[in-house]
């Protein structure tokens, strides 16, 4: 591999401060868990799992650093000022550079040569784009417990078990919780966006062309976000309708399914049951055609033909966390050519997508105040 003669040009002051831009940035994934990692908090799973991504990324994108500027990696900036030549890696953010170079060294060591580069750096993103996809299903779990928060404050107020003075109080714990959780996330959100530069530094070394030739198909992508049916009621909807009494029947889904607000397919979809998971049942619709059932606390429906006894051969669960609110329209992406832009695309969607739910959950908060006010 040629990277050492490529890049010998590279000065120690240049190095030095990616260290140090670098170093800090490493610490802030300790801070994170500092200031946010209350296990008491009812959301805290969904916390530590996007803190715990951000920790391993820090890690990984200091010792790259490290690396890049102990083996004279960093930036040839001296070089292109005194030659007038462009290279590919000057275009990165000072700070990514050293981290481009740690980043090639730490292949190379791997065993790879130059002409599997290319494929080397497209499996690491690929691994990335996994961990990501985490990442964006435990965003969506921590706003939706935000939202289960909010709305056991409105039960609560209209059953009379809390008063209005106590649910002010918890409101506005939620309120706090959910601005370090959005710092959370745009900060992990940050955090791939750098491993995106870096996976595209490399790309652009070995091919020797620009880092904007390398995401020049996706760079301007601009992700279209859609609501989706809410899967739960709003936290400033009314409560819903009180949850079935008398003699009930255990069942199960025999595959994931909908559940609805009416006996029919107009009702709004509420929630859904996946393959396996058990619900009450309280007899039928009249017409025959819906299970009434005990969900969430309140009295929905669910098609007959989706609901069996217990111990009924079910197809497989669907392990992915079914969710409703903010959704990106994939159907706009633009094409890509590599696992690179591949995840340059799902960054920025994840990142709008993300977004949209702070804001939502921002809108839904105004809301509840306005009624406890």
């Amino acid at each position: 591999m040629q990277t050492d003669r490529r890049f010998r040009a590279w000065r120690r002051p240049v190095a030095a401060a990616a260290i140090a831009i670098l170093f800090l940035q490493g610490c802030t994934g300790t801070m994170m868990r500092y200031s946010y990692g209350d296990q008491s908090d009812a959301c805290f799973s969904f916390r530590d799992t996007l803190i715990s991504t951000q920790e391993a990324f820090d890690t990984q994108i200091r010792d790259w650093t490290i690396i890049g500027a102990m083996g004279g990696l960093v930036a040839g900036v001296v070089t292109v000022m005194a030659t007038g030549n462009r290279n590919p890696l000057l275009l990165l953010a000072p700070a990514l550079v050293g981290a481009v170079g740690g980043y090639l060294v730490a292949v190379n060591r791997q065993g790879v040569e130059q002409e599997q580069l290319v494929a080397a750096v497209n499996a690491d993103a690929a691994t990335d784009r996994t961990t990501l996809n985490r990442a964006a299903e435990a965003t969506r779990g921590l706003t939706d417990c935000r939202v289960e928060q909010m709305i056991a404050i409105r039960q609560g107020i209209e059953a009379g078990t809390m008063s209005t003075e106590e649910g002010r109080e918890r409101l506005a714990l939620i309120r706090k919780s959910i601005e370090g959780d959005r710092e959370i996330v745009t900060t992990l959100l940050g955090r791939f966006g750098d491993k995106v530069d870096i996976f595209a530094g490399g790309i652009a070394v070995a091919e020797e062309v620009e880092q904007e030739v390398v995401l020049a198909g996706v760079r301007d992508y601009v992700p279209t976000v859609v609501d989706a049916p809410s899967a739960r009621p709003s936290p400033s909807q009314p409560a819903p309708t009180p949850a079935v009494s008398g003699p009930t029947t255990t069942m199960q889904a025999s595959t994931g399914v909908n559940v609805r607000s009416q006996p029919s397919t107009s009702g709004s979809v509420v929630g859904t049951l996946s393959a396996g998971q058990r619900v009450e049942t309280a007899g039928l619709s009249d017409d025959g055609a819906w299970y009434v059932v005990e969900f969430r606390g309140a009295k929905r429906y669910v098609h007959r033909d989706y609901l069996a006894t217990p111990g009924t051969v079910v197809a497989t669960a669907d392990t992915t966390r079914q969710t409703a609110g903010p959704t990106v329209d994939q159907s706009r992406r633009p094409p890509t050519r590599n696992e690179v832009e591949q995840l340059a695309v799902e960054q920025k969607e994840v990142q709008a997508e993300s977004e949209a739910r702070f804001d939502t959950l921002a809108a839904d908060l105004e809301a509840l105040e306005v009624l406890l006010s």
